[in-house]
């Protein structure tokens, strides 16, 4: 039994207790005043007693360096330890010697045979005990200067404990429960714009959804064409929106009945497998933020594949050919090399009737017909695009009202039913985009709340691989293969047609499954990113514009009362309490009543 006696000293799961009585099993008295039976080989027996009490002093003085110094080379007894320590072995004493025993720091062993640590082992301890002292004072200050809502660099650290929870990067955090505030990634977002370190117009949200800011991937070797057809004599426009920086495509007229749609041959750089390749797939798309654009590919390889930025460009050319009446009947795809003006939309627009571009106007007429009459539905809701320039001055602009847009957007349909039909014919695995027609019969009428409501009804797209009809756009199959530098579906489209036209392998359907299958995750995450972005920055930018008021179109009557309205300006949704019965369409102002931009809701009112 160890020596275990009555009224003697123990200890039990690291706390000191009285022996009441000694059989097969101990009873034990706690310092609460707890009965307990135990195994004797649960207890430390420590003193023989009789102690009185277990409230026991812990802050006896002793000089422990001297007599760390004496017992150099030595072993004694926890009892021996306690005379030189202390003067006495009693209880209390015996018990201040087990603690410093316990500590660990001066004396080592089991109670009868104690031996000094090393003096290299009281140096380390001692330094990492000063460190862990240093950097508790100074996680204690920190907390201090968050708790008045300031701080400052030496803070940075248990920020980010803070800000890595607003990322939605784990689900706790130690700073903000010792803070007494709510555990959640908005109320990390509310703190961190509380006391300064995030502005009110810091973007959470790439962080959040693991968007990659940073483009990562080495530049493959160029892969020249094989004898490209030489187009370079045709008149061909690159048309985009000002200040675009990524041209992928182009457009020529060639006569009066046949048509090219040129896309950059940025497969010849980024061929499959390659590191290009891997990395542009995980990625999934360009990532288009109000601050900036995070393109899929690296930015050398638009000025050296965008096309109009050299004088002359390889490229991946869809020839169309009409008869008298306009039906098509010829269709051609060629690794061809091109001569690319660039202009854009308002600039066409401002041209429209010119002998230049009048004639893309009535193919682009033609082909959205032919489009209805299969049974495709247009609707047209209102868009805006958001600038945020380096100032922190925020832009929005509505897009669209010009006719040039679904020009060009009609010769991109055109060439992405082209590739579809070509990939079909030649037994080319593509991924191919499909959209069965939706349950309501005939099309929305053009005024906004018909469209507002008949969004609702499409159903979602479908990417597959073998070809079938897409009911919105009136195609009996289509792919999408016209924004290779922005899009990794487009440009696996592209490596496919390049491998077949040069005689090349192609990959088989199991393989572009593989491979395009990560690119589509990705991309609804960039998608979500950029749609929490936009909302995020048309919050920021009403922040500021609380006083201002805004037009607002009624496009949908919910229950009890409620209103949904659109403030097309902003493209911006919004709900009121209607104060009055409206008709569909109608129009009123509103303005901000509240915004908190951490849970991103906003509140108008009417005004």
């Amino acid at each position: 039994m160890k020596n275990i006696t009555k009224d003697g000293l123990a200890i039990y799961k690291g706390s000191p207790v009285k022996i009441v009585n000694v059989d097969k099993k101990i009873d034990i008295s706690l310092a609460n005043g707890e009965k307990k039976k135990v195994r004797d080989k649960d207890l430390i027996f420590i003193h023989k007693g009789p102690i009185s009490s277990l409230a026991i002093p812990t802050d006896l003085e002793c000089d422990i360096k001297d007599t760390w110094d004496l017992l150099q080379g030595e072993s004694v007894s926890l009892e021996e330890l306690a005379e030189f320590l202390f003067g006495d072995s009693s209880a209390v004493s015996t018990y201040n010697a087990y603690l410093h025993l316990e500590n660990g720091l001066y004396f080592t062993g089991e109670s009868d045979s104690i031996t000094c640590t090393s003096s290299e082992f009281v140096s380390e301890k001692i330094e990492k005990e000063q460190a862990k002292n240093a950097k508790a004072k100074e996680y204690k200050e920190s907390i201090d200067r968050l708790e008045k809502s300031t701080w400052c660099d030496k803070d940075e650290i248990i920020l980010r404990d803070i800000e890595t929870l607003a990322y939605e990067q784990k689900e706790s955090s130690k700073v903000l429960k010792g803070l007494g505030i709510k555990e959640t990634p908005v109320d990390a977002h509310r703190f961190l714009i509380k006391i300064g370190y995030w502005k009110p117009e810091h973007n959470p949200y790439p962080g959040r959804m693991g968007v990659s800011l940073k483009s990562t991937i080495k530049q493959d070797e160029y892969v020249e064409s094989h004898n490209p057809l030489d187009l370079t004599y045709l008149k061909s426009y690159a048309i985009d929106d000002e200040g675009s920086k990524d041209p992928d495509d182009a457009i020529s007229m060639d006569g009066d009945n046949k048509v090219w749609i040129h896309i950059t041959d940025v497969a010849s750089i980024i061929i499959p497998g390659s590191n290009g390749d891997l990395d542009a797939s995980a990625k999934g798309s360009n990532l288009y933020l109000p601050t900036g654009t995070v393109h899929m590919l690296p930015k050398e390889l638009t000025a050296l594949q965008g096309l109009g930025i050299r004088d002359v460009n390889n490229t991946l050319s869809f020839m169309v050919e009409f008869d008298s009446d306009f039906n098509i009947i010829k269709r051609e795809i060629h690794l061809a090399k091109v001569s690319v003006k660039r202009t854009t939309y308002s600039t066409v627009e401002d041209q429209r009737e010119s002998d230049e571009f009048a004639p893309f106007y009535k193919i682009a007429h033609i082909l959205r017909n032919r489009r209805a009459e299969n049974g495709s539905i247009s609707i047209s809701l209102p868009e805006v695009k958001i600038h945020v320039d380096e100032t922190g001055d925020i832009n929005i602009k509505p897009i669209g009202g010009v006719e040039s847009r679904n020009v060009v957007s009609e010769f991109m349909l055109l060439a992405g039913e082209s590739a579809a039909l070509f990939a079909s014919e030649h037994n080319i695995a593509i991924p191919y985009v499909t959209q069965q027609p939706p349950d309501a019969k005939g099309a929305p009428e053009t005024d906004l709340a018909s469209m507002f409501v008949w969004r609702r009804k499409f159903k979602r797209g479908e990417i597959k691989y073998s070809p079938e009809p897409h009911a919105g756009l009136g195609l009996e199959c289509y792919t999408r293969a016209t924004s290779p530098l922005r899009r990794y579906s487009d440009l696996v489209v592209n490596q496919q047609i390049r491998a077949f036209l040069l005689g090349e392998p192609t990959l088989n359907e199991e393989d572009i499954l593989l491979k395009v299958a990560p690119s589509i995750e990705s991309m609804r995450t960039l998608t979500q990113c950029e749609r929490a972005s936009n909302q995020h920055w048309k919050m920021v930018y009403l922040s500021s514009r609380k006083d201002e008021k805004f037009q607002a179109t009624f496009v949908e009557k919910k229950d009890k009362g409620l209103g949904i309205f659109l403030i097309e300006d902003l493209a911006l949704e919004c709900s009121l309490n209607l104060k009055t019965e409206l008709e569909l369409n109608s129009k009123i102002f509103v303005k901000v009543k509240k915004i908190d931009i951490p849970t991103g809701i906003i509140t108008f009112s009417q005004c």
